[in-house]
């Protein structure tokens, strides 16, 4: 799935920024300091607007990636804003910062869920029967469905389990942890109606 870029006219898909935020970006561009604090109170929910947009076409979460986007859009924003070109538009040079970030963010994500992906279809057993095969496919959906709802560290340690890191899987730590995050796994998984067997 991929963020589309943001159109040719970036702002009226979002709030429209002052004026005053292109001249507040010339000036801290031309190394005005005090010029921070307006560009910090425009650029800030012009983003959050934009970003919350974005994700919300079905690109994402706000509660989950929103705070990460606009938190690392503004800080791309003044360490990048010496490059601010003056002919443009400070909304839009911001909005384009922004959708660089939600895309960046959203493929990382893909990625890491790309890692952690069960094995599809096509590895599956060829001689079995069709009912064989849409019932293992079901359990993989199960499957895939309670490790999402795990945190992160449960499904890292779930899965560096099943690949047997040596040393890692030997300590009483990872045991520990291993036999919280199996619990906590097949709890979800047994509210999706199946059991442990």
């Amino acid at each position: 799935m991929t963020v589309p870029s943001p159109p040719a006219n970036h702002e009226s898909t979002v709030r429209a920024p002052k004026a005053s935020l292109t001249n507040a970006l010339a000036r801290l561009a031309d190394g005005d300091r005090s010029a921070f604090d307006a560009v910090y109170a425009e650029a800030k929910p012009l983003v959050e607007q934009f970003v919350r947009r974005s994700l919300a076409s079905g690109h994402g979460d706000f509660t989950t990636d929103g705070d990460d986007i606009v938190q690392r859009t503004l800080i791309k924003l003044f360490e990048q804003c010496h490059r601010y070109d003056r002919d443009r538009s400070g909304g839009a040079w911001v909005i384009t910062l922004a959708a660089f970030e939600v895309r960046s963010v959203l493929r990382d994500r893909r990625r890491a869920r790309a890692r952690h992906a069960l094995p599809d279809e096509r590895l599956m057993d060829p001689h079995e029967s069709p009912e064989d095969r849409a019932a293992a496919r079901e359990l993989l959906l199960a499957a895939e469905a309670a490790l999402g709802q795990l945190s992160e560290l449960d499904r890292e340690t779930l899965l560096a389990s099943l690949s047997g890191d040596g040393d890692v899987i030997r300590g009483a730590t990872f045991r520990k942890r291993l036999e919280r995050a199996s619990r906590r796994f097949f709890g979800v998984f047994r509210g999706h109606g199946y059991d442990e067997r």
